[in-house]
């Protein structure tokens, strides 16, 4: 008899293993699924009431009470109605036999207990544990003993003597391990419909998110370190330091796998295996400190990691981006790592600009300051002048005025005056055209006219150095619309320049021509000391001058070629400056062709 409801409980281990593949591979839409299901378990308990144990005509015993126990507890109210229907059917009228109606009625207190089970459960009053299962296959096959008590007395008491024990022995605790095979195969369908859930989640996050993410393998790169481990490395970055063809081999090893869309908007690529081709790894050659660090913090066995790296997209833009990774503890967890790359281009450009900024700042208010302190210097200086020989000429030094040594000190006081005259009015220039209120007073001027005035009124300066001032003018000379005062102080200023800077004895010339687009050169050429690249950049600056070391030689404000670079922009000309040290400068004062007038 034990061998025979022995039977009944490999039908249960059967349907255990038919019902985990439903679970796993069964329809998506549940109520198909529990239809199904249903299905199987009534099956099974054909199966069972086609080989029972037969104890007299029509009252036979089989696993059915087991089967439809489960059907109610796992499979629900859809699951244990087919299944009981099923069952019900082939037991009342295609089995019958005197125990027919009650074979019926054990069916639906089966599939009853189990439904009553799985409300408790869902309800928080038990858990699905051993004890709970005990309980159930209790239940039920006590139940079940009980109706066969309804039975006629003979077979009542037959069933007692010869097959209660023996029931409940095999059907107990058949029901405990085929509850805990379904709890188990149930528990596992959860995890992986929630695994399923995640993954799809992860995956739209991938998809949408707005960062740029590359999925990396590091595998490879896990088990190269384990190896250097094994030979006796303890300080990795200076072994790296070392051989740098050990670092190259390492990031050889990173492969990018995959790239969501907002990584290929970052690197510009047209397709997602255009960018794995292109970027073969975030930790590739072009970016060597990125895989010393990426190995270093690895090696210390920190968690995370982040860096900051340059790349270039595959259109050839330069880009800076913040990388963030998690490390893998194992080789497994290394096969797929995602590397979120935040694209910080612009803060930084926007920075760059900042301290570009910043530093300009500082270096004109350092101009300013040596400016004040120069400025201080040159005023007192003609001013001293003024006032010392004025004061002699007061308490009559050298008699009454009228001695030969007034005469010089009036021609000092005169030229300091002239002095005073010259900084005010470039400060005071300055000052108009950085508020955006001076204006151009324009007429038609001769050019020849305008450079032999020039080189009449430095002639003098030119003479006491030994200097030769010489005009090179096409003839007819050509005659330009612009503010003759702004013009003459100009040519002024290039050539007192050309005069400073030129040595004792040497020749300056002037000379006007045709420019470029039918424009007007003026233009101021010496062989004087010359400028570097980083002089005449200085020289252009306002209270700055390009020979800085030697500069307080010669009085002036550091105003000179900037007011000339300025005037010439109000004209919507220009000012170019070529020069080489020790060779000599040539400055060259272009007017557009509008300004030509004949």
């Amino acid at each position: 008899m034990i061998f025979e409801l022995a039977k009944g409980f490999s039908l249960l281990l059967a349907l255990s293993f038919v019902q985990q593949w439903l679970v796993e591979h069964g329809p998506d839409r549940p109520l198909y699924r529990d239809i199904l299901s249903g299905v199987l378990f009534g099956l099974i308990c054909v199966v069972g009431m086609a080989t029972p144990l037969v104890l007299t005509e029509g009252i036979i015993f089989d696993p059915r009470s087991v089967i439809l126990s489960m059907a109610g507890l796992f499979g629900g109210p859809v699951v244990a109605a087919v299944a009981g229907t099923i069952a019900a059917v082939f037991r009342g009228w295609i089995v019958g036999g005197e125990g027919g109606f009650l074979g019926m009625v054990v069916v639906a207190v089966s599939a009853l207990w189990g439904l009553g089970f799985r409300a408790a459960i869902a309800r928080g009053w038990i858990k699905l544990n051993v004890l709970t299962l005990l309980g159930l296959g209790l239940a039920v096959h006590l139940t079940a003993v009980g109706i066969f008590m309804f039975l006629p007395p003979e077979i009542a008491r037959a069933i007692l003597e010869r097959v209660a024990a023996p029931f409940l022995l095999v059907f107990v605790p058949a029901t405990l391990v085929m509850g805990l095979l379904l709890r188990d195969i149930q528990q596992r369908a959860e995890t992986k419909r929630e695994l399923t859930n995640s993954e799809q989640r992860l995956q739209y996050v991938f998809d949408h998110v707005a960062t740029a993410i590359c999925i990396e393998d590091l595998s490879q790169l896990d088990a190269a370190l384990d190896r250097l481990r094994r030979r006796g490395i303890r300080d990795i970055r200076r072994h790296l330091d070392d051989h740098p063809d050990v670092a190259a081999q390492l990031a050889a090893l990173v492969a990018t796998r995959d790239a969501n869309p907002a990584a290929l908007d970052l690197f510009e690529a047209p397709s997602k295996p255009a960018l794995i081709d292109a970027l073969t790894s975030t930790f590739g050659p072009e970016t060597p400190q990125l895989i010393v660090d990426l190995v270093g913090a690895m090696w210390d066995g920190e968690s995370a990691f982040r860096a900051e790296a340059s790349y270039r997209t595959l259109t050839g833009r330069p880009i800076t981006t913040i990388l963030s990774m998690p490390l893998p503890t194992g080789p497994e967890d290394g096969r797929r790592v995602p590397v979120s790359m935040v694209d910080i281009t612009e803060r930084r450009g926007t920075e760059k600009a900042i301290m570009a900024a910043k530093a300009e700042a500082e270096r004109a208010n350092r101009a300013k300051s040596e400016f004040l302190a120069a400025m201080s210097h040159d005023l007192r200086t003609p001013l001293n002048a003024i006032v010392g020989f004025a004061e002699m000429m007061r308490i009559g030094t050298y008699g009454p005025v009228g001695d030969p040594h007034y005469e010089q000190y009036v021609a000092d006081i005169h030229s300091s005056g002239l002095l005073l005259v010259s900084l005010i009015n470039d400060i005071l220039d300055l000052s108009k055209v950085e508020a955006g209120h001076y204006t151009l007073n324009e007429d038609v001027l001769n050019v020849a006219e305008i450079i032999d005035a020039t080189i009449t009124q430095v002639r003098g300066m030119a003479a006491d150095r030994g200097q030769s001032l010489v005009a090179e003018l096409p003839d007819p000379a050509p005659r330009l619309r612009a503010d003759h005062r702004v013009i003459h102080q100009v040519l002024n200023n290039l050539l007192t320049n050309a005069i400073k800077f030129s040595p004792n004895g040497s020749i300056i010339r002037m000379t006007a021509g045709r420019g470029t687009e039918g424009g007007i050169d003026l233009a101021v050429i010496d062989r004087g000391i010359g400028m570097s690249e980083t002089d005449i950049e200085k020289s252009l600056r306002p209270f700055e001058q390009a020979d800085s070391e030697h500069a307080r030689r010669h009085q002036g404000t550091g105003l000179g070629l900037y007011l000339c670079l300025t005037f010439m922009r109000l004209h919507g000309g220009s000012l170019t400056i070529q020069s080489e040290p020790g060779v000599g400068t040539e400055v060259i004062a272009h007017f557009p062709a509008d300004r030509r007038a004949g």
